[in-house]
């Protein structure tokens, strides 16, 4: 696969995720800046942590996600399927189904359990330095309502990364599904995002040759099956881009 076929590639793959990543990223930012000014209320009267509010925030952002996954995960499993020669979406419906509640169930719920853990953690932060400087209940209520600044930024980092990882391991579980189910040998290419924004590491995968669909590729000094994989570092993996390509394993017989 040359150069101009992989940009190509990567195009459709951020022309068919944008507006899923997009979609995350305004509910996230609604949930996160109700959370910040009803915390914001409720310490302003009672001058202490508010619990509930961090329980209701985990409800909310589990559900939002889990919503978002259901809805990008079999989109981007059709994406796989183009590199697959005359295997269709129906043909495996249902072990597309079973892929998204796997994620859901492991990877989706630690997502939103991550989430929930820093959002508390940045308004206790508030609140313990608050009380640390000797300010009043109103400032550092004030200072909670001040952090809904920031959401939109965070909000961008967070839908940028859940989309993209769950896209992924749907793209790439996908393609190792097709290939067991139809005994088709596969290979797969990682493609890298063409512009300023995308780290020197992936962008040096341009050049990296197709591996068996089972081998790892090392990124960084980081192996990896596929862009996003829960084995990189969050330096390798958040605000990720990239994708697989896949191509049918050809066999020199002589």
């Amino acid at each position: 696969m040359n150069k101009q076929q992989k940009a190509k590639i990567s195009q459709q793959y951020l022309k068919l995720t944008v507006r899923f990543e997009n979609s995350l990223r305004r509910k996230v930012v609604k949930i996160l800046n109700n959370y910040y000014r009803k915390y914001a209320s409720r310490y302003a009267g009672a001058s202490t942590y508010v619990s509930d509010l961090d329980e209701k925030l985990f409800i909310d952002i589990n559900k939002t996600l889990n919503e978002h996954y259901r809805q990008v995960m079999p989109s981007v499993s059709n994406f796989a399927l183009q590199f697959i020669n005359k295997i269709t979406k129906a043909s495996i419906l249902d072990e597309v189904q079973a892929l998204v509640s796997h994620y859901i169930a492991s990877k989706g719920l630690k997502s939103a359990l991550n989430i929930t853990e820093t959002t508390k953690k940045r308004a206790r932060k508030i609140i313990d330095e608050g009380v640390l400087l000797g300010e009043g209940i109103n400032e550092v209520a004030k200072k909670l309502q001040a952090i809904r600044v920031l959401n939109g930024a965070r909000a961008v980092v967070i839908a940028r990364t859940e989309t993209h990882a769950a896209s992924n391991f749907a793209n790439y579980e996908t393609a190792k599904v097709a290939s067991q189910k139809f005994d088709v040998s596969l290979q797969k290419e990682w493609i890298p995002v063409f512009d300023a924004r995308t780290r020197d590491t992936h962008a040096e995968m341009i050049n990296h040759p197709a591996i068996d669909l089972d081998d790892y590729f090392d990124v960084g000094g980081f192996k990896a099956k596929h862009p996003l994989d829960s084995d990189l570092p969050p330096e390798e993996a958040i605000n990720c881009r990239c994708v697989l390509a896949f191509v049918e394993k050809t066999f020199d017989i002589r």
